[in-house]
């Protein structure tokens, strides 16, 4: 009786081309405790954000800002909020990215949420009054790389790119090759997350759509 045994993906069951190796690959890190094979979609730990604001020295409200979650949109620096109009057991405060762009308001008592941050600011013993601010810095992450994680929040749920070769990290980081961009790769042969829904994978391919990756099912 004669013994089945099942061939694993090569590179060309995952890469149909890549235009120009020499820009579309980049070597990352990829971090501690992951065993990823070939063709496995990559995320990146792009930021760190704080899940609380910083209150401005010599707010009037002690009201609190928490719940904070970083959004596929979320730069790096200070996110300012500060009070513009103040009112009994509420307020609205302007949201200004890093760069000083103006997002939409945020209400005292009302969950915000964005494509840039989530947050929400709870009221005090003391209103809050017009110039009380708060500050959330997001930091830049650490750059590692790992298998796509839509539950996260630091960037690794977002594609970054497909892993060229298996890369075995278990008992600690080691490096590997990205294809970041400029490639075509097989939809079907893609390695996902167990229990990656439809969605989140149109989404992801999307991503990788925009950073010069298409997907084909098949050749």
């Amino acid at each position: 009786m004669s013994t089945i045994t099942n061939e694993r993906n090569r590179e060309g069951d995952i890469f149909v081309a890549e235009l120009s190796p020499a820009f579309g690959r980049e070597v990352v890190t990829i971090a501690s405790g992951a065993n990823l094979v070939q063709g496995s979609v990559l995320g990146k730990s792009a930021f760190s954000c704080p899940a609380t604001g910083t209150a401005k020295a010599g707010n009037t409200g002690n009201g609190t800002l928490g719940s904070v979650v970083a959004g596929n949109q979320v730069e790096i620096g200070d996110y300012t909020i500060k009070c513009t109009a103040a009112a009994s057991n509420s307020g609205t405060f302007k949201v200004l990215t890093p760069q000083g762009f103006r997002l939409d308001d945020a209400t005292v008592g009302v969950p915000y949420v964005s494509p840039h941050l989530s947050f929400e600011l709870t009221d005090g013993a003391t209103d809050f009054a017009a110039g009380d601010a708060f500050t959330i810095t997001v930091d830049e992450g650490s750059g590692d790389a790992a298998l796509i994680n839509f539950a996260a929040h630091d960037g690794s749920q977002l594609a970054a790119g497909v892993l060229l070769y298996d890369v075995d990290a278990t008992f600690g980081a080691v490096e590997g090759v990205n294809v970041k961009s400029n490639a075509v790769v097989i939809e079907t042969n893609l390695i996902w997350p167990v229990g990656a829904t439809a969605a989140q994978k149109e989404a992801a391919l999307a991503q990788l759509s925009e950073r010069g990756i298409s997907a084909v099912e098949g050749v």
